[in-house]
Formats: structure tokens, sequence, C-alpha cells
């Protein structure tokens, strides 16, 4: 009896010595964007998009980059022009941001000047 009541009182005063601690990270808000204009060309199978977002900086649009790619990305593309816009209420989509070139093939790669198919450039505009 005395070795589990030692045992017992061993175990409550280990937790009450342990501690932890929750570090809470701020979330950081992944950037939305919105489509605006999609135009597919059947005999090339590359798409002109242009979308608008929020974000402005280089991780941000490379963030909205990433995203279009893998919405694009099972639609039988060889290849996506993105044009990310600062949104404009009045005239659908506002300044250029950047360009964006992703490849899904061989064919799209050569086609945006990329080295490798699943791959993308953000070609951003300075203003």
């Amino acid at each position: 009896m005395n070795k589990y009541l030692f045992l017992m009182l061993f175990f409550v005063l280990f937790c009450c010595g342990c501690s932890t601690k929750t570090i809470n990270k701020p979330k950081i808000k992944e950037p939305s964007f919105k489509i605006v204009t999609e135009e597919t060309f059947t005999d090339t199978n590359e798409c002109v998009v242009h979308v608008t977002t929020e974000a402005t900086n280089e991780k941000g649009l490379d963030k909205v980059a990433k995203k279009v790619m893998q919405h694009y990305e099972d639609k039988g593309l060889d290849d996506v022009h993105l044009y990310i816009h600062q949104p404009d209420n009045h005239k659908g989509y506002g300044m250029l941001r950047a360009h964006t070139f992703i490849a899904y093939t061989e064919k799209g790669a050569e086609q945006v000047g990329l080295q490798a198919p699943q791959s993308y450039r953000v070609d951003m505009l300075q203003r």
C-alpha cells in the first residue's frame, strides 16, 4: 500500500511540476482572389486569366499564383497566362501587379518560356 501511495504522490508532484506552453501564433490570412475574366484557346491548350486580389507583396502574389495553378490543374491545359490585378470596383479589375506564367506540360513550358512542366514564374511589375 505504501508503495502505491508513494507512486501516486510522485506522479502528482511530477505532473504539477510540468508546464506546457501553448504558443499562439497569429494566423496569417491566406490571400484570396477573384477570377474576373478567363479565355481558353483550344487550338493551343492555353488559357488567359485575369484575377483580382488584395495581396500586394511578392509572397502574397506567389500564393495567389499557386492557388490559381491548382485551380486549373485538371482542366487539360498546357499553360496559363495569369494577370494579377488590384481590385477596382468600377472597371472589373484595376492596376496590374504581376504577370504569371504557369506550365502544366512540356509543351506548355516551351510555350511560356519555363524550364519544366508543373512550374510557374511570377513577374512582379515595379510601380
